[in-house]
């Protein structure tokens, strides 16, 4: 028969402690002595990260700003469309006036020949 073999039984493993991911090696003679490093470094992405996040903030003033700069630009559009159409019916209207005017002087020019031709009637 075969024999098996036992494991013995080991001594308790101390906890690894983190190595910095990126960051440089501590140095003593270029450190005051009150600072000390506490752990390891994040990769430079993250804060690209953290910055593109707080990005988000300005969604909301971002979209409030549009919308004003549309109704904006829709109160401008329609003020320059209500200036045309009055300017279109002032256009209209002096026309208007001008034919009453041509229409009135017409009709005085014919009165006038009338008047001329009923006194030289009544003078023979």
């Amino acid at each position: 028969m075969a024999q098996t073999k036992t494991k013995k039984a080991s001594a308790k493993r101390r906890a690894r402690t983190k190595k910095a991911g990126n960051g440089p090696k501590p140095r003593e003679d270029s450190r005051p002595k009150s600072v000390r490093y506490s752990g390891p470094t994040s990769h430079p992405s993250h804060h690209h990260a953290a910055v593109a996040a707080e990005g988000v903030r300005h969604v909301w003033s971002a979209s409030i700003i549009a919308g004003l700069a549309i109704v904006l630009t829709a109160a401008i559009a329609f003020t320059a469309v209500q200036a045309e159409t009055e300017q279109r019916q002032q256009t209209r209207s002096e026309q208007l006036r001008g034919d009453i005017i041509r229409e009135i002087r017409a009709v005085n020019s014919r009165i006038d020949m009338l008047e001329e031709t009923v006194d030289s009637m009544a003078n023979r």
